[in-house]
């Protein structure tokens, strides 16, 4: 197994555990859990752009270069 799979699978375990953590809390214990990440500008720009992915993700996709020339040309 690669070094990265396996990386990737520990990333994925740590996430698993977390995740069960934060599922057994109380619903109090689990709303302060979430307000401390939303407190914290880093993670909460990571959870804001994580939702944002997960909203758009079945959106059509474009070129980069056609989103650029779009809004170029938008802007004059």
């Amino acid at each position: 197994m690669s070094l990265r799979k396996e990386n990737k699978e520990a990333d994925q375990s740590t996430a698993n555990v977390f995740v069960t953590a934060l599922a057994a809390l109380s619903d109090k214990a689990r709303r302060l859990v979430i307000m401390e990440l939303l407190e914290d500008k880093s993670l909460r720009e990571e959870v804001e752009a994580a939702l944002l992915w997960e909203a758009r993700k079945d959106e059509p996709r474009r070129p980069f270069r056609e989103y650029l020339a779009e809004n170029k040309a938008n802007r004059h």
